[in-house]
């Protein structure tokens, strides 16, 4: 049974709570929420979540997308120091890297990429809302597909600003993990 599947032992519980006070006030010191933070690791909210609660065994190379995602959003913390806080505070409980890491990582790449996606399309949906609800229209007062253009335009070049920071984000994210810690 691998090593992530076996139940947490009384002596590992301290461990992972620890895991879970660091990450939780670093990741809150950085302003960001379970799910940004999964979005910048390549985690599912939830699963940020477990480590926060001291529910979930981690691995060394979570840890480290984990401490590149904080690294990134906040340029003060050094990454190298926080992974080896983060490391150490695991001691014992933390898990041996999966003897399928390669698989792991592409299936990782294409969630994480559908991800990027998904949160891209939300914005672009969001800002599209926001500009038809500011308009001042007269009530009632049916819009044409030419006005709707005209607002997806105007809010169209402050979305590609929004995408190409939200694109060189994960490329800095990227870049820290590849270079290991």
């Amino acid at each position: 049974m691998s090593e992530c599947r076996r139940p947490i032992r009384a002596h590992e519980r301290p461990h992972l709570l620890n895991i879970g006070r660091l990450l939780r006030t670093t990741r809150e010191a950085c302003g960001l929420s379970t799910a940004e933070l999964g979005l910048y690791a390549e985690l599912s909210r939830i699963q940020v979540w477990r480590i926060e609660q001291g529910q979930s065994r981690t691995r060394r190379s979570t840890l480290r997308r984990l401490a590149a995602g904080l690294a990134v959003a906040n340029p003060s913390l050094p990454f190298g120091r926080l992974l080896d806080d983060l490391v150490d505070a695991a001691g014992p409980a933390l898990a041996e890297e999966s003897s399928y890491a390669e698989r792991k990582a592409r299936r990782r790449a294409v969630r994480a990429d559908r991800a990027w996606r998904q949160e891209m399309c939300d914005r672009i949906d969001y800002a599209i809302a926001y500009e038809l609800a500011n308009e001042r229209w007269p009530d009632g007062q049916l819009r044409t597909a030419w006005e709707l253009k005209e607002i997806q335009e105007r809010v169209g070049e402050g979305l590609r600003r929004s995408l190409a920071d939200a694109e060189q984000t994960r490329r800095e994210i990227y870049a820290l993990v590849q270079r290991g810690g």
